[in-house]
């Protein structure tokens, strides 16, 4: 489990036409599990006119295609020509309750109305203790008010799973299907594992869920496992169930 990636340097010719923020992003959107702070070092050459930018975010809690609004990080910002190293910025309370997230540079004009423009260059670092465990599409029926399990992941060393973090989509749900995240562990023995134990309190229908971190009391055990839990209140029910599970250390 890597705990920091780094973002390729970037070199960009940027125009600011007015005092709107507009974004450049700077890598693609990856799963923001363990992503607790970033860092930059921006260099803005070539300035004319009001030319300001910084370091930007922009989170998604289960699909990219329906993003949350992108925003500067706080006290990044360089006015002008020059060099800044924004120092370690803390971005864990952003990125908590989110499943993905994405860095860019935020640029505009500081005042005024004539265009100003810039060459910027930017290296970028984030940390990220955490991992993707994987992601599972599963069609799932049943007419039993008795819990079934479907696992999501395989067995992953505890140790490294002090937190978890998923994503569920519940779509073309019919009848009284219900479903809830739940793991399991084992102490010694993968082939001896506990009962399962649920993760949500409530059990969940159609639409989609970011479960946010999730904490998890396994210091004891050495393996756990995280699966689906479901069952139809009365009757048959079906749905089809899309899952991304990961995990962190604290």
């Amino acid at each position: 489990m890597a705990c920091g990636q780094s973002v390729p340097e970037s070199q960009v010719h940027l125009l600011a036409l007015s005092t709107t923020v507009v974004y450049e992003w700077l890598c693609p959107w990856i799963p923001c599990i363990g992503v607790d702070s970033v860092k930059a070092a921006l260099r803005a050459h070539a300035v004319s006119g009001n030319f300001q930018v910084g370091l930007a975010i922009q989170t998604a809690s289960v699909r990219t295609d329906s993003p949350d609004a992108p925003a500067l990080l706080d006290n990044t910002t360089q006015v002008g020509e020059g060099e800044k190293c924004t120092g370690v910025v803390s971005i864990a309370s952003t990125t908590a309750g989110k499943f993905f997230v994405r860095f860019g540079l935020g640029y505009s004009l500081s005042s005024g109305s004539t265009p100003g423009q810039a060459d910027v260059s930017t290296s970028l670092v984030y940390t990220q203790c955490g991992q993707v465990l994987g992601s599972r599409s599963f069609a799932l029926d049943t007419s039993t008010s008795s819990d079934g399990f479907a696992l999501i992941s395989g067995w992953v060393p505890a140790l490294l799973a002090q937190k978890m973090k998923a994503v569920v989509i519940c779509r073309s749900l019919t009848g009284n299907f219900e479903w809830k995240l739940a793991y399991r562990t084992a102490t010694t023995s993968k082939e001896n594992p506990s009962g399962w134990t649920a993760l949500d309190a409530n059990y969940h229908g159609a639409g989609e869920l970011d479960s946010g971190e999730v904490s998890l009391s396994i210091d004891s055990e050495m393996w756990v496992q995280f699966g689906l839990q479901y069952h139809s209140t009365s009757g048959a029910g079906q749905a089809q169930v899309d899952c991304v599970v990961a995990i962190r250390r604290s």
